[in-house]
């Protein structure tokens, strides 16, 4: 309601913008559980987006919902390889959500939920993300992070994301799966040197993750920018605004 609210106000402009960023499951490939490809495949068949997404941001009403695969009905009957992985001769699937992050421990927990109908044990781990990517991913504690990453497609973004770690058990940065191949790095690297354009990476890495399962996105970032009477920023019209925050070293007082 903060858009109808804010929109009864006098004198005040209101919009909503989109950020570049999403809300991601990242599963690690080196993960005791998640290491096989058949495995992350079928977790992401589990994975409700829309709904994940309601209850992560906490509403229905402006969502911005990612491109999502029908996820697998519970009448289905139960998966083939999860519930074992999880029962009692295994470990719960751990997601590891920086609690600061309301969002994150909300889709984490709706996660779990959704993955018990499917006779699959998971549990969400609370740490920063430092300690999640530094030392829970890299030792196989953990098997999957939520976090928010960059969606803008950029060379520079997408490089980040899929160069490949110096060894599996050092810290994490950018690609917090772990993901790696010499096809990818080297996508990778061509993107940093400016040798490979950006749509031609975008096109590769996405289907090198439509195969692998590696990162699934669950809410698209949007913002509600309200702006009163008394300050003069990138233009006089709020819908001409480009940016947020951002843009503060450019404002000033009327």
């Amino acid at each position: 309601t903060s858009f109808d609210a804010y929109s009864l106000m006098l004198d005040t402009q209101v919009r909503t913008l989109d950020q570049p960023r999403e809300l991601t499951l990242s599963m690690s490939t080196t993960s005791p559980l998640l290491a096989d490809q058949a495995v992350r495949a079928e977790l992401h068949s589990l994975l409700d987006v829309p709904l994940i997404a309601r209850l992560a941001a906490g509403r229905s009403a402006d969502l911005r919902v990612p491109p999502h695969t029908q996820a697998r009905n519970p009448e289905e009957g139960p998966p083939a390889l999860l519930p074992g992985l999880t029962g009692e001769e295994g470990r719960p699937l751990r997601l590891g959500v920086n609690p600061a992050d309301d969002s994150a421990v909300a889709a984490g927990r709706s996660i779990v939920d959704l993955l018990s109908r499917f006779g699959v044990a998971a549990e969400v781990t609370t740490t920063d993300l430092g300690d999640l990517a530094g030392n829970l991913l890299p030792a196989g504690k953990v098997d999957a992070v939520i976090a928010w990453e960059g969606s803008s497609g950029g060379p520079l973004e997408m490089a980040d994301q899929w160069l490949c770690p110096p060894d599996p058990e050092t810290p994490r940065a950018g690609n917090l799966s772990g993901y790696c191949t010499p096809e990818t790095d080297a996508m990778a690297r061509s993107l940093l040197s400016g040798e490979t354009p950006a749509p031609e990476g975008q096109a590769f890495f996405a289907g090198q993750n439509a195969r692998e399962h590696v990162r699934v996105p669950l809410l698209g970032e949007r913002r509600v920018l309200v702006l009163g009477e008394g300050i003069v920023g990138p233009d006089p019209d709020l819908d001409n605004w480009t940016a947020g925050i951002s843009t503060v070293a450019s404002w000033r007082k009327q």
